[in-house]
């Protein structure tokens, strides 16, 4: 009887060792990003402004809505659309590109590094202004962003099928620190 209760004290022991182990992360073990949300559908070329014509009670034709009654999902006149239409190449599959921040502080003379995923075929990257020099590495798929000159612009990711993605950026001293050139 005694030995069958240790046995069972060890059955117990190692479950519970077994449970933990398992739900512990593995050090050097891969991490994942979970699935990127599905895109909506693009809309084609030959839309009308206020989106595809519906027949109304009121009797009013056919993509022409009344002003009070405007086709849901449309824009009112005058005003941008919330969400533009992108412009994806059609027949190339759309995976979106993400990065790990979309604002970054840099300090002139050192470097940042971004981390991307997503996006199809080979990535480029453009910067707004003159202030950081931007360099892709698509091996790592990662951006090095260097602080040459104080400002503030964005950095642009464009993939094959027309998929962006934009980082903030702004170049300048850390702060409580007095540039070199200023007179106080």
């Amino acid at each position: 009887m005694i030995l069958s209760l240790n046995l069972s004290k060890r059955a117990v022991a190692a479950a519970i060792v077994a449970l933990v182990c398992a739900n512990m992360p593995m050090p050097g073990a891969a991490q994942t990003l979970p699935p990127a949300p599905p895109r909506p559908p693009i809309p084609s070329a030959s839309a009308t402004p206020y989106g595809a014509p519906s027949p109304s009670p009121g009797g009013t034709q056919p993509g022409n809505p009344t002003p009070g009654n405007p086709t849901p999902g449309a824009s009112p006149p005058g005003v941008p659309s919330s969400s533009p239409i992108p412009s994806a190449s059609p027949g190339l599959p759309v995976y979106p590109i993400r990065v790990d921040r979309a604002r970054v502080g840099v300090v002139p003379g050192t470097t940042v590094v971004v981390n991307v995923a997503g996006g199809f075929g080979p990535l480029t990257a453009q910067s707004s202004f003159s202030g950081v020099d931007v360099q892709y590495d698509d091996f790592r798929h990662t951006v090095s962003l260097t602080g040459r000159t104080n400002g503030r612009g964005t950095v642009t990711l464009f993939d094959a099928s027309g998929d962006t993605a934009v980082v903030n950026v702004l170049v300048a001293p850390p702060a409580g620190v007095i540039p070199a050139d200023a007179t106080v």
